[in-house]
């Protein structure tokens, strides 16, 4: 959270809110929490689609193969499909995904945890559509 509102997200979509109202992420988020609204749906391919129709592409991560991240045209209105540490995105966000792009790296570990990931692939966001 912290690193959303550092670089302007306005919103995360979550299963449960409730997950990120939790002592500990609010700890962890020192302060940032406050800036990002928790966006909530039925069904997070649906939340996907919803977005897509109102003008934002769907842009997926993924530690194995997509356009290498500093290559990619990131767009303005995006909304940045993450997966969980040790499954990933679902196959249905994948495929659902406008966009795919990877975060290049040595190999030396398979990929970076989604905290670390997030910060960096939202700085190179903010590096090609800052205001």
């Amino acid at each position: 959270m912290r690193s959303c509102a550092h670089f302007g997200v306005k919103g995360v979509v979550v299963q449960d809110a409730g997950v990120l109202e939790s002592g500990a992420a609010i700890r962890t988020a020192e302060g940032g929490a406050e800036h990002v609204e928790p966006i909530t749906g039925d069904s997070f391919i649906d939340t996907l689609d919803q977005f897509r129709k109102a003008g934002y592409a769907i842009v997926s991560t993924s530690s194995h193969n997509g356009t290498p991240l500093f290559k990619a045209e990131l767009p303005k209105k995006m909304v940045l499909a993450l997966g969980q540490e040790r499954d990933g995105l679902s196959d249905a966000a994948i495929s659902s995904a406008d966009l795919s792009v990877a975060i290049d790296g040595t190999g030396n570990v398979e990929s970076l945890n989604v905290s670390v990931a997030t910060g960096v692939l939202l700085a190179e966001w903010w590096r090609q559509n800052k205001a």
